[in-house]
């Protein structure tokens, strides 16, 4: 029985990881679509729910061995993908004369609302992060605790 109960588990874990990277790729189609009725219902439906899948999967963490290699995780791809675009528009500007905005060093480094343009998606792994960490600073408290902390912000958000 046990056998049988962790093999499901394990195909449950799959089938959100599965969601999660479906997720994923309709957030970077949501952000891109000129379709404004696409983007909304993307907006609204997905994205919370990718930000619940990832609370799904989540494993708790301690240290800070286990904390930077977290940050190392989501931040190594925003890294890598922000600086193949940057070069990108730079040649892009420089061949065709164009003024394509290139963000500065410090709307990386804040990320969220601060990058648009070609840049528009890279608030994700930046709020994943924050979120995650969050969490994982959550999970260490009491359990009464927890609770206080989900209906204070619960309460917060509807202000």
């Amino acid at each position: 029985m046990a056998g049988s109960r962790a093999a499901w588990l394990h195909g449950r874990l799959i089938a959100a990881g599965l969601a999660k990277g479906y997720g994923i790729i309709l957030v970077v189609v949501g952000h891109i679509a000129t379709v404004d009725r696409l983007v909304h219902d993307i907006g609204l439906g997905l994205l919370s729910r990718f930000f619940f899948l990832s609370g799904l999967t989540f494993r708790s963490f301690t240290g800070a061995r286990a904390t930077l290699a977290k940050t190392r995780a989501l931040l190594l791809p925003y890294a890598a993908f922000a600086l193949l675009i940057l070069f990108c528009l730079l040649t892009a500007n420089a061949a065709l004369g164009s003024g394509l905005p290139v963000p500065g060093p410090l709307h990386f480094l804040l990320g969220g609302t601060f990058l648009t343009g070609a840049f528009g998606t890279f608030w994700f792994p930046t709020a994943l992060l924050v979120t995650l960490l969050l969490l994982n600073l959550l999970l260490g408290l009491p359990l009464w605790a927890q609770g206080a902390v989900v209906a204070a912000t619960a309460t917060a958000s509807f202000l």
